[in-house]
């Protein structure tokens, strides 16, 4: 899921919040496949609300879908947050968590800083954002979380037809 795509307007490089997200491979097994398994519902759960949303095509658009976003995102980490990784996978779990939180505020201060007019300071922290998403993407993938590195869009569940099961 990622807010700097959605800031296209800025023109900041997409996938800023890789976040909620959280999709998987196959782990360990046990605890590993479980807390995979439950990431992936999580996130394909808030990658379909993203996809729901109107699509982004003006700053208003940005300035209304926005607070949209970052609701569903802080719902979906408070679910994460509440999941228990493997232990092996604890220490990566725990900073991809903080980054995607680190993610969610950078992006409403973004917003704000659209709202206020300041474009210079939205892209500035766009670019904070985007780049600790690459940082948040590189552990999700390494957790085998493939829905927490999916960068849906909004509007694109009007173009994209997709099967869950």
């Amino acid at each position: 899921m990622s807010y700097v795509g959605r800031l296209k307007l800025l023109t900041v490089p997409a996938a800023v919040l890789a976040l909620a997200g959280c999709g998987g491979s196959s782990s360990s097994s046990g605890n590993g496949a479980k807390f995979v398994s439950q990431a992936n519902r999580i996130c394909a759960d808030v990658n379909r609300k993203f996809a729901s949303l109107p699509a982004i095509n003006t700053t208003a658009d940005l300035l209304k879908t926005g607070p949209e976003e970052i609701s569903a995102t802080n719902s979906a980490l408070a679910k994460l947050r509440a999941l228990t990784p493997p232990s092996d996978k604890k220490a990566t779990a725990d900073q991809l968590i903080s980054g995607l939180t680190q993610e969610t505020a950078l992006i409403q201060q973004v917003v704000a800083a659209i709202r206020a007019g300041n474009l210079k300071k939205a892209r500035s922290l766009a670019a904070q954002a985007s780049a600790l998403n690459a940082q948040d993407h590189a552990k999700a993938t390494s957790l085998g979380l493939t829905e927490c590195t999916k960068n849906v869009q909004p509007g694109s569940a009007n173009a994209t037809s997709t099967s869950s099961g």
